[in-house]
C-alpha cells in the first residue's frame, strides 16, 4: 500500500499531517478525490450492436477489422522514475510500436492484491483500418465522471462534507460512485444515439455583481433579470418557465447548495425564508434568514413545467436510460449553477450590513447580536467565521463584553 491507512478517495486526516493547504476547509475524513473517471467507447462501426454509429454517421466511415478494441493494456507505475509503459528513453521506435500493437485484452489490476495497488498507465488500440486516399475512420469516445451524491440526489459538497464515517464514504465511493459513472456513460450513449437531441433545459438566470446588496433591515438581498420569463423552449415553442429556485450556500460560491426558496414567475410574494418583488424587469429577493456581516452565496435557477412527451432523432422520453433523468425531464428541468453570472460570490465582501439611521441612533430598533450565545466552536459559529456582529447600534456607543466565567 502507498499509505498505512485506506486512502481510497484520498481522505483528509488532520492527525496524519495533512495541512490546511491540502484542502480548503476540508472536514475530517472528507474524500478529496471522490469521483470515478471513466473513458468509454460509444461508437465505431456500422454493424448492429452496442457501439453502432448513429444515423448521422452511419455509412460514412471505414470499418475496423475484427473485434474491438484490438488491444487494451495496463502498465504499472511505481514512482515517477520507475514505470513499465514504453517511452523513448528506454525503448526503440519499433519496440514502442510493438508494445502499442500487442493484441489482446489485459486483465484489470486486482485491488485485493497488495502488489497491484499502484498507479497505472492505460491504453486502448482500435483497428486495424485500411484507408484509401480521402477515406476516414471514426471512434466516438465519452469521458465521464461519477459521484456518490448523484445516486443519493444530494449536492456534491453536501456529501463530501457530511459527518458520515470515512468508512461509509469509501464504501459509497466504491459502489454508488461507480454506479453513477456507468449511468453517465449510458446518458452519453443516449445523447450520441439521438444525434445530440435531448429535452432542453432552461436558460440561466443573470445576476450582476451589483445585484448582491444589503436591504434596509441588514439582510442579504439579491436581484436578477426577468428575461427568463419570456424564454421560448426550442422544442415546444412555448414560454414554459414556471419560476425560479433559489439555492443558498453559507460555505462558498460553489456550494454546498440547499434549496432555500421558490419564486413563482411574474409574482411578488413572500415565504418563511424571504420576500420578493418584481418591478422594472427585475426580481428583487430579500433573504430574511440572514445576519449582518456574514457571508451568503446564492444560485438562482429557472425551472420549466416539464415534458409530458418528447421526441428527437427517433428517441422518446422512455428511451432516457435512467429513472432519475426521466424524472428530471418530466418533473421540471432547471438550469445549472456553473456560470458565474448565474450565482453570487462575496469575494468583494458584499455582505448584509446595517447603516446608521435616525432609528438606530435613537435605539428605536432592537440591537441584535449574532451569534448569541457565542462559543468558539463549529457548532455555534457561522460557517468559516468566528465573527461577532452587533446590528442596529447607534453611531456612538460603548459595548461591554463579558465572559461567562
Amino acid at each position: 500500500p502507498l499509505s498505512p491507512y485506506d486512502d481510497t478517495g484520498d481522505p483528509y486526516f488532520k492527525r496524519l499531517g495533512h495541512t490546511d493547504s491540502d484542502a480548503i476547509d476540508a472536514t475530517e475524513g472528507q474524500l478529496r478525490a471522490p469521483q470515478h473517471i471513466v473513458m468509454a467507447p460509444i461508437a465505431f462501426t456500422d454493424a448492429p450492436g452496442l457501439h453502432t454509429f448513429n444515423t448521422n454517421d452511419m455509412g460514412k466511415y471505414v470499418q475496423p477489422q475484427g473485434d474491438q478494441p484490438f488491444s487494451a493494456q495496463w502498465w504499472q507505475a511505481r514512482s515517477k522514475d520507475d514505470f513499465d509503459d514504453p517511452y523513448t528513453e528506454k525503448d526503440t521506435e519499433s519496440q514502442m510500436y510493438g508494445d502499442m500493437l500487442k493484441g489482446g485484452i489485459k486483465n484489470n489490476p486486482n485491488e485485493s492484491n497488495v502488489d497491484d495497488r499502484k498507479f497505472y498507465i492505460f491504453s486502448q488500440v482500435y483497428g486495424p483500418y485500411t484507408l484509401q486516399a480521402g477515406e476516414s475512420a471514426k471512434i466516438v469516445m465519452a469521458y465521464v465522471a461519477g459521484h456518490p451524491a448523484q445516486i443519493k440526489n444530494q449536492d456534491i459538497l453536501t456529501w463530501d462534507r457530511s459527518d458520515a464515517p470515512v468508512e461509509t464514504k469509501i464504501q459509497e465511493f466504491k459502489t454508488l460512485g461507480e454506479q453513477a459513472a456507468f449511468e453517465n456513460v449510458q446518458l452519453a450513449h443516449f445523447i450520441y444515439d439521438s444525434d445530440f437531441h435531448h429535452p432542453p433545459a432552461p436558460m440561466n438566470a443573470f445576476i450582476s455583481p451589483d445585484d448582491l446588496t444589503s436591504s434596509g433591515f441588514a439582510r442579504q438581498q439579491i436581484a436578477w433579470s426577468d428575461v427568463s420569463d419570456r424564454a421560448v423552449n426550442p422544442y415546444t415553442g412555448q414560454q414554459d418557465i414556471v419560476g425560479y429556485r433559489v439555492y443558498r450556500s453559507t460555505w462558498f460560491g460553489w456550494g454546498p447548495w440547499e434549496l432555500h426558496d421558490t419564486v413563482l414567475k411574474g409574482q411578488s410574494s413572500s415565504s418563511l425564508n424571504g420576500q420578493w418583488s418584481l418591478a422594472g424587469g427585475k426580481y428583487t429577493y430579500e433573504d430574511q434568514a440572514t445576519a449582518a456581516g456574514f457571508a451568503y452565496h446564492y444560485s438562482v435557477r429557472p425551472y420549466n413545467s416539464g415534458y409530458s412527451d418528447w421526441m428527437g432523432a427517433g428517441m422518446v422520453l422512455a428511451d432516457l436510460p435512467t429513472g432519475r433523468a426521466r424524472a428530471h425531464a418530466t418533473g421540471g428541468y432547471e438550469s445549472g449553477w456553473g456560470p458565474a453570472t448565474a450565482r453570487t460570490y462575496d469575494a468583494d465582501d458584499r455582505r448584509p450590513f446595517q447603516p446608521t439611521t435616525t432609528e438606530t441612533d435613537q435605539l428605536d430598533r432592537k440591537v441584535t447580536v449574532v451569534p448569541n450565545p457565542y462559543f468558539v466552536d463549529d457548532k455555534h459559529n457561522y460557517p468559516r467565521s468566528r465573527n461577532l456582529r452587533f446590528v442596529g447600534i447607534p453611531q456612538k456607543c460603548k459595548i461591554h463584553i463579558f465572559s461567562a466565567s
